[in-house]
């Protein structure tokens, strides 16, 4: 179908890559500032382009939740491996894209009403869940 507007937001730094390949596609972004703790402070305004945000933009929403630290520490190797391997091979594994679920999950539980125990219990859960899928091991 021809001349069809999508609006597609993402964390997924890799996505922006689909307006280099196919010249129908524009990418934009939400103006931020990196903040000296790792997070991004947004400016609300729009620019074109992808974000250039080499420390990964769901990290930073994670940093700025106030996640624990060896979850930030476990996401910031696992997003270096998915780099590292993206620039191998531009398809995407099913491990990368499950890694994705896996973060948009994370950003769930960060905007959850949950009190520290709470949180804790499903970090576990989470945790044990993505070990069980193979998430954790890619």
């Amino acid at each position: 179908m021809e001349g069809v507007l999508t609006l597609l937001t993402s964390h997924f730094e890799e996505i922006s890559e689909l307006a280099n390949r196919h010249p129908q596609v524009r990418a934009v972004h939400l103006q931020c500032d990196a903040a000296a703790d790792g997070s991004l402070r947004p400016r609300y305004s729009v620019a074109t382009g992808p974000l250039e945000f080499s420390g990964g933009y769901g990290i930073a929403a994670a940093v700025a939740a106030a996640l624990p630290s060896e979850l930030l520490e476990d996401a910031r190797s696992l997003r270096e491996t998915i780099v590292q391997e993206s620039k191998k091979d531009h398809t995407l594994r099913p491990q990368d894209l499950a890694m994705c679920q896996a973060a948009d999950e994370l950003g769930e539980l960060a905007r959850a009403p949950l009190g520290d125990e709470q949180l804790a219990a499903e970090l576990e859960t989470r945790r044990r869940a993505w070990f069980e899928d193979g998430v954790g091991a890619c």
